[in-house]
């Protein structure tokens, strides 16, 4: 008796293991760089010279920077700080950066998103909103004000409802310094001459 006790402990135990790491597979993190740029060449050059990763889009607002964020083991403790949580490594390089290619700036959508709560179905998580200008970090912004007057295409990617695959996209990090040299001075003449 208590050996089939022990034999359905350790299948439900195993069963409810399989659906933590199920779980865990699925969560992801985006982040999404929004700049005014209307050039995705210029941006992947400034990305590809500074050897830094991100897909570059264009959007009805302009250029943006789609970013994986990898998985941080503090994650879970830093939800709890909310708009206080600190921008993953690679998102705040990429925001500094780009926000020192335009007065306006530029803003950074991270997004820590998983499965639904308690088995509901759809998507869970948090999503931050930030302006960065003059390569620092600035003030934080109602994240949904900032998607509801975006592109579509900007919530699709950070809810993980579309990748950049899906658009025509510049891959920064397998463009190479001397490409991004010759396509940012493209942009340039091309800016120059108001194509």
């Amino acid at each position: 008796m208590s050996e089939e006790i022990g034999d359905d402990w350790d299948e439900a135990l195993r069963e409810l293991t399989g659906q933590m790491d199920e779980a865990d597979s699925q969560a992801r993190s985006v982040a999404l760089v929004m700049t005014p740029l209307a050039s995705v060449e210029a941006v992947a050059a400034v990305l590809a010279m500074s050897s830094l990763p991100g897909q570059v889009l264009m959007t009805d607002t302009g250029a943006a920077v789609w970013l994986e964020v990898e998985p941080d083991p503090e994650d879970d403790l830093n939800a709890l700080l909310g708009a206080d949580r600190p921008m993953p490594k690679k998102a705040d390089e990429l925001a500094k950066l780009l926000s020192q290619t335009s007065p306006l700036g530029v803003v950074l959508l991270v997004s820590w998103l998983g499965n639904g709560d308690q088995g509901e179905p759809g998507v869970s998580g948090q999503v931050i909103a930030r302006r960065y200008q003059k390569g620092a970090e600035g003030a934080d912004l109602p994240a949904g004000l900032v998607i509801s007057t975006a592109d579509g295409r900007v919530e699709d990617l950070l809810l993980g409802k579309s990748t950049p695959a899906d658009y025509e996209n510049i891959d920064a990090s397998r463009m190479g310094r001397m490409v991004g040299l010759k396509a940012l001075r493209k942009a340039m003449k091309r800016k120059k001459k108001g194509e």
